[in-house]
């Protein structure tokens, strides 16, 4: 997503509280996506469903174009969020697989 079209979502608040943890702020949202983007990977902690961690990675065209992510999600009782980023070197790893396949 390019700075943009950041900007505009950004201003089209304001966003449902679906949990607690859920990001509404638009000055932290924007941090958290600066942050994703310089990771390469994203998180989540109950932002969606409480007791629920995840994490994601994109999926590159050949130009370098973000066309898809992969994700994984498990409950709290399963996973935590510590144990969700031992799992973003797996995740990338496939997520660079998915691109070799669908542009070979």
């Amino acid at each position: 997503m390019s700075d943009k079209l950041l900007d505009a979502y950004l201003l089209s608040g304001p966003w449902e509280q679906v949990t607690p943890n859920t990001i509404i702020d638009p000055d932290y949202l924007k941090r958290e996506v600066l942050k994703t983007r310089e990771l390469g990977y994203a998180v989540n902690d109950s932002e969606f469903v409480i007791g629920v961690v995840g994490a994601a990675v994109p999926v590159f065209d050949p130009a370098g174009k973000v066309i898809a992510c992969l994700s994984i999600s498990a409950p709290h009782v399963r996973k935590n969020l510590a144990n969700m980023v031992h799992l973003i070197t797996l995740l990338q790893a496939t997520a660079d697989k998915i691109t070799k396949v669908l542009y070979i």
